[in-house]
């Protein structure tokens, strides 16, 4: 899942996605992943290794997404690659498969749709304009992101697969788990953007006074 912001041509998102998905498609065409690889096994394991992983959330702009993968792979490339055989044998021992989603085997199934979603990116764009707003910080799109990136950066990601839908009606079980530390990282992420700026003039010319945050 991406924050994307409709007044600039960037967006915001766990580079550490694109790379455990692609050392999940290394090992598999390799032969080294032991697991059923259906849409919906597929997205549970990817979760359960983001899940164990540090977030790494920055601005992506057009072309420049595999900008900092090989730097990522790198350095966190072994600790991908023994949680996602963890994950695997997880997966493998307990397939979320039942007939609700028998489909979901079925690769020449095209209109089965799984969404991999991290929870507290719903959380942190529910409450941010709600803390921008009570300390007066600007709310242009490049402070609105420096908030989210702050934030985000520094709560451990929960990410979850599911069928499109399911997790905007399971979000409210998780608040209690998850909100204090969201909004206390806002709000410590908000002063630090309102004391120190790093938005330009062009940034200040393309606001509306209207938060722009919205995900794809």
């Amino acid at each position: 899942m991406h924050i994307v912001f409709r007044n600039h041509n960037y967006y915001l998102k766990n580079h550490l996605e694109t790379v455990v998905v692609n050392k999940i498609i290394e090992l598999d065409s390799n032969g080294r992943l032991d697991c059923c690889t259906c849409k919906r096994c597929m997205s549970d394991l990817v979760a359960y290794t983001l899940n164990r992983l540090p977030p790494k959330y920055a601005y992506i702009e057009p072309g420049q997404e595999y900008a900092r993968l090989e730097e990522l792979s790198n350095k966190y490339g072994d600790d991908i690659e023994t949680a996602i055989n963890l994950g695997s044998k997880l997966v493998k021992a307990y397939p979320r498969h039942d007939d609700t989603h028998e489909k979901l085997c079925n690769d020449t199934d095209d209109g089965v749709e799984v969404f991999m979603e991290n929870y507290v990116e719903l959380l942190v764009v529910e409450r941010l304009s709600d803390v921008v707003e009570k300390i007066d910080c600007c709310k242009c799109d490049h402070c609105l992101s420096d908030v989210a990136i702050y934030t985000l950066n520094r709560i451990q990601p929960r990410y979850v697969a599911s069928i499109k839908g399911e997790a905007y009606g399971k979000i409210d079980t998780l608040h209690l788990q998850y909100e204090t530390d969201v909004l206390r990282n806002l709000l410590e992420g908000a002063e630090l953007v309102k004391a120190n700026p790093m938005h330009t003039k062009e940034d200040l010319d393309k606001f509306n006074g209207n938060l722009s945050m919205r995900f794809i």
